[in-house]
């Protein structure tokens, strides 16, 4: 709900900014085996959040500002808009969205998560973070639909993992070549047993699974940011699974020597099976239309299971 009589968010340009897409609501399982299962529990994106940093700000005339607002909301209690996503200046500067995402954000509400707490540097100058979640808007406040399958039976034809057409062009991770690349071995399903007399005993209870991809891409455009937060709202944020780019080599793989080693036999599942994202991506915007993203996928199969 709205708290009432609040005034407008003030639209000072922060000299930090970060964006993180909020994820559609799901519920993970995993068998024995290791198998994952996932069930959509709301059809809609929820809980964006957007991080402003302000640094050496007059106390009077950007800080208190934001400090009447926050008290006008009664901390995090309160819901409000934000200034027109479109525009070119105070808390948007720099930024340059998908036409969708500004559509979302310009309609939806968002509240405080924490309460404000600024930082003096020196007399009548302070910094300060603001943490921002969005709701989803007025009607609703945040509350989520329930997930029902006779309302969308082709997109949701079962409540364990949807199949749609994985060769599709957006269910493909957007053929970027990162700056940073961290390639994590998924564990096999081992259970451990200890004896009275302190033996160990260990079984093997599945098949390997869970490897793991973080990948960063450095002051990129806004055109690539949007590539990358446009495909993770298109597979329904961690919900949905897709395939790495074909052209490894010249992607995600880029620089990657491994000396009189087949890729393949080292990691064989990273491009014939599927991934998920961990989490939402993370958008840091640096200058006036770049910015970094940081990445976190997941290969959720166990090896060898559900390829093609």
């Amino acid at each position: 709900m709205s708290w009432p009589n609040y005034p407008n968010f003030p639209n000072f340009r922060p000299q930090g900014r970060k964006l993180i897409p909020g994820d559609f609501p799901n519920k993970k399982y995993k068998g024995i085996d290791g198998q994952e299962f996932r069930i959509m529990r709301g059809v809609r994106q929820t809980r964006d959040r957007l991080i402003l940093t302000f640094r050496n700000q007059s106390d009077r005339e950007v800080i208190q500002p934001y400090l009447l607002h926050h008290a006008a909301q009664a901390s995090t209690f309160g819901s409000f808009r934000l200034p027109n996503p479109a525009g070119s200046a105070g808390i948007w500067a720099g930024m340059q969205m998908a036409n969708s995402t500004t559509e979302r954000y310009r309609t939806s509400k968002w509240r405080y998560s924490k309460a404000l707490a600024p930082e003096s540097i020196q007399p009548g100058i302070s910094n300060l973070t603001i943490e921002l979640v969005l709701v989803q808007g007025a009607d609703t406040s945040g509350i989520t639909s329930v997930f029902n399958r006779a309302v969308d039976q082709n997109a949701y034809s079962s409540l364990r993992i949807s199949r749609p057409n994985y060769t599709g062009a957006k269910y493909q991770f957007p053929a970027l070549r990162p700056n940073y690349r961290k390639m994590t071995a998924g564990e096999y399903n081992v259970k451990t047993f200890i004896g009275p007399d302190g033996s160990e005993v260990r079984a093997l209870d599945g098949l390997k699974m869970d490897d793991k991809l973080d990948l960063r891409y450095t002051n990129i455009s806004s055109a690539d940011i949007s590539w990358i937060i446009d495909h993770y709202t298109s597979v329904k944020g961690t919900w949905g699974e897709f395939y790495l780019p074909a052209a490894w080599n010249s992607t995600i793989g880029a620089g990657l020597e491994l000396e009189n080693l087949d890729y393949g036999e080292v990691y064989p599942w990273f491009l014939s099976n599927r991934w998920v994202y961990d989490r939402a991506p993370e958008v840091v915007y640096s200058y006036p239309g770049r910015g970094t993203v940081t990445v976190s996928l997941r290969c959720p199969h166990p090896e060898g299971r559900n390829r093609g």
